[in-house]
């Protein structure tokens, strides 16, 4: 398949997934749209994933080009695009699909499990199999006819609707992009308000690794089997 990566901010790149899909022999295209790339025709990939970023879904005031991939997405899931949102990308999706996003009451920094909810989903199940981090000021509410199928935290986690599926924490994060985001004086204000330490959190997140790399191969993995279903398309299909 030809899956289109939609970076949304340069410190929060694919990592993991980027890994793991080109492994399994997928193309993977990046589409900085942070540094001025243009959301791309619907009809040239076999599916999409947004990824995160310090930004909120409702400040297209500041980042202009946050309308455009909203409506993007929304071709996309309408197309019937196997679509991935991760963090801000689930919340794009949410706005997008006609739910809302917005700054959560308080933030969440935490290394710990998704509680599945709802329908057996493999892939959410997969999600849940060990802790992942989420780290976000903002959440969402789903869209009328989705599922919510992970919650954790008093947030939802996770909902699907038709193609879409939107992830709110981050089976893709590094070590290393971790410890840029829990260390940077950016996010200072953001782990005091959730009550985290940033050093505590990268030093057990590095102390799982293992675990943290199975739930990422099998969460990816198996989200890419659906992809590849819906799209009709094996890795080297295209």
């Amino acid at each position: 398949m030809r899956i289109a990566v939609l970076e949304n901010d340069p410190y929060v790149p694919a990592g993991r997934f980027a890994v793991i899909a080109t492994a399994r022999g997928h193309t993977l295209v990046d589409i900085p749209l942070h540094d001025g790339a243009v959301v791309p025709d619907i009809g040239t990939f076999d599916a999409v994933v947004s990824l995160g970023g310090e930004m909120g879904s409702y400040d297209e005031a500041a980042y202009p080009f946050l309308d455009a991939e909203k409506a993007f997405l929304a071709r996309c899931v309408g197309g019937g695009v196997p679509t991935l949102g991760l963090c801000l990308g689930s919340q794009l999706l949410a706005d997008a699909l006609g739910g809302r996003a917005y700054l959560a009451e308080r933030p969440e920094v935490v290394f710990e499990p998704v509680e599945p909810i709802g329908s057996p989903d493999r892939v959410v199940e997969a999600l849940a199999s060990g802790p992942v981090v989420r780290f976000h000021r903002d959440t969402w509410d789903p869209p009328s006819g989705a599922e919510v199928l992970a919650v954790g935290g008093g947030y939802g986690q996770v909902f699907r609707f038709g193609t879409a599926l939107a992830v709110q924490p981050h089976p893709e994060v590094t070590t290393d992009d971790l410890t840029v985001w829990a260390t940077s004086d950016g996010s200072a204000s953001l782990l005091d308000a959730a009550g985290t330490d940033g050093v505590a959190l990268v030093e057990a997140f590095t102390a799982a690794e293992a675990e943290v790399a199975a739930v990422a191969e099998s969460f990816f993995g198996a989200w890419l089997d659906e992809a590849e279903r819906i799209a009709g398309r094996q890795p080297d299909g295209r």
